[in-house]
């Protein structure tokens, strides 16, 4: 009691000395609480502009009985009389019973150690819990899981997806301009097979290879670019497949028995040309090429024709 009244009177001497310069002031939300309960208590300290204003420190505890749960930063204000507010909230709890003494809050004006200004102490009073000694004791309760909200969770999910999406969007428009593109890829029309095919016969028919000893080149040549066009015309494997299995597969589509007769030789001249080095002479490597140029010009698909086919590989367009 000696050192509570030593504190009340320094408390006094240093209101009465500010009084009209620095004001505190302190209000608890609650002056009752269950024991482990917590309460806010709130600190204000109205100063004139410019005046200096020392919180003291606070640690885990106020007193022996109270402790400090948790401070917040200190909140500056400015009233309309031009002075400041500061504020600051303590949060509190007491784990013993009965009443509790917040005391005396000091705080330094302007740095000087005997300018001092302090709150009112306060008075509080912590209830036990009640307890029922007729019941019977309960076990402890396992763990429980606590479910998984999503939904807190759903709008950032949105934002982060967004932002994915805009941050690929913009790398693939850069990459692409620098690149002399645009953001998105032009639609290519693709060249029908028989265009293909014809230009590249007739490249080979230029190279003259043949003509220059270059026989197994050209049967080579030739029969690749007719393999592609029958698996690109008839979406048939042609590139994979053996002559026998090309016949077989053309069996499915309308062609003339002379025309089928004249594939089946030209591919099988080419087979012994590179198997069995066979040396066809100069009317036989010339049929390889017109027969090639026929299949194609027999079976090619004009655009009006691609329009109102409902067949992939079985039309044919007839010439003459």
């Amino acid at each position: 009691m000696k050192h509570i009244h030593v504190i009340f009177t320094i408390v006094f001497l240093c209101q009465s000395s500010f009084a009209q310069e620095v004001k505190v002031r302190s209000k608890a939300d609650s002056t009752e609480i269950t024991i482990g309960d917590q309460i806010n208590f709130d600190v204000f300290v109205d100063a004139p502009s410019g005046t200096a204003i020392t919180f003291p420190r606070f640690a885990d505890t106020l007193t022996s009985t109270i402790e400090v749960v948790e401070a917040s930063l200190i909140d500056t204000s400015r009233m309309e009389s031009g002075d400041l507010t500061y504020h600051q909230r303590l949060v509190l709890t007491s784990f013993d019973t009965g009443y509790m003494v917040i005391p005396p809050l000091l705080f330094m004006v302007n740095g000087d150690t005997s300018n001092l200004v302090a709150t009112d102490a306060q008075l509080i009073y912590v209830y036990d819990v009640e307890v029922d000694l007729q019941q019977d004791i309960k076990d402890i309760k396992d763990p429980q899981d606590v479910p998984m909200d999503w939904t807190k969770y759903i709008w950032w999910i949105v934002v982060g997806l967004v932002l994915a999406i805009l941050i690929a969007a913009i790398i693939i428009y850069f990459v692409r301009k620098k690149k002399g593109k645009t953001f998105l890829p032009r639609s290519v029309p693709k060249i029908p097979a028989h265009e293909i095919a014809l230009a590249e016969l007739e490249k080979i028919r230029q190279q003259q290879l043949w003509q220059n000893d270059r026989i197994k080149e050209h049967h080579s040549a030739v029969t690749d670019v007719l393999r592609q066009y029958i698996e690109d015309r008839f979406e048939l494997p042609a590139l994979e497949q053996t002559t026998d299995e090309i016949m077989e597969s053309l069996r499915t589509v309308n062609l003339s028995e002379e025309m089928r007769k004249r594939v089946k030789d030209i591919l099988t001249m080419a087979d012994l040309v590179k198997f069995a080095k066979a040396k066809p002479v100069g009317p036989e490597n010339e049929a390889c090429m017109i027969t090639a140029i026929d299949l194609v010009k027999e079976t090619l698909i004009m655009p009006l024709d691609e329009e109102g086919s409902s067949e992939t590989g079985n039309e044919k367009k007839d010439v003459g």
